[in-house]
């Protein structure tokens, strides 16, 4: 917690490997965030959350082509002529 007060501007991954650095024992950077929201000095995330559109800002103009088929292809003449010998 010492750590963490002195410096407060460090996100928990941050203070993980700081501790783990100078105090040469390992500590995740989960029990770090659970130890600081214990306390109540986790600060909301530095990220801005996206909200999702209900539609394309930049719609297409061509129709979508299907999906292309995955058709078995022909055996040839002496792959079955092998695989009747390797069948008697």
């Amino acid at each position: 917690m010492a750590l963490a007060f002195e410096e407060p501007e460090l996100s928990p991954r941050e203070l993980a490997v700081r501790f783990t650095d100078t105090e040469k024992y390992f500590v995740s950077e989960a029990y770090i965030y659970r130890l600081l929201k214990s306390h109540d000095l986790i600060t909301s995330p530095a990220y801005i959350v996206i909200k999702a559109a209900d539609e394309f800002k930049d719609k297409t103009t061509a129709p979508q082509r299907p999906g292309m088929v995955c058709r078995p292809q022909p055996v040839r003449h002496n792959v079955r002529r092998a695989l009747r010998r390797l069948s008697i």
